[in-house]
């Protein structure tokens, strides 16, 4: 089956990388982009080329249970591909490791352990980050796979 025109190639693994820090005084519906880190290849062939730029908004910015954790979702909708703009359609893997960040949180509850997992939305990458507050930093690289778009 061959891709759709409008549409980005499914089960592609990619990395993106931040273009300015999220902080904790930012707000919901704030306009987000990150940049494509390294070329994105199907069948040996460049697909979506590096520094390809891919916009979305901060989704969710709130703290979370009596540990303080923000719980910060960051909603990515379009990717530009030689200068055509694209829906983004992918789901969120994994962040890098970085000081206080986390997909999922762990507390200690008396003797029983808790863990919460965010919901999985395509596009949307979920994670907590500890403090008081926070700077997720500039560079910070987050790895999706594309899914197929879904009308």
């Amino acid at each position: 089956v061959a891709p759709r025109p409008d549409a980005i190639p499914e089960l592609l693994s990619m990395t993106i990388a931040l273009r300015a820090p999220i902080k904790d005084t930012d707000a919901v519906g704030t306009v987000i982009e990150a940049r494509v880190s390294g070329d994105v290849r199907r069948r040996g062939k460049v697909v979506i080329p590096n520094g390809s730029p891919v916009r979305g908004r901060i989704r969710r910015l709130e703290r979370s249970g009596a540990s303080g954790e923000f719980n910060v979702g960051l909603e990515f909708t379009e990717i530009e591909v030689n200068g055509n703009a694209l829906r983004y359609y992918a789901d969120f893997l994994r962040v890098d490791k970085a000081a206080g960040i986390r997909a999922s949180l762990s507390d200690e509850v008396l003797v029983k352990a808790q863990t919460i997992h965010l919901p999985e939305l395509p596009g949307v990458a979920s994670f907590f980050v500890q403090g008081e507050t926070f700077v997720v930093p500039s560079g910070f690289r987050m790895v999706w796979r594309t899914r197929e778009l879904v009308r």
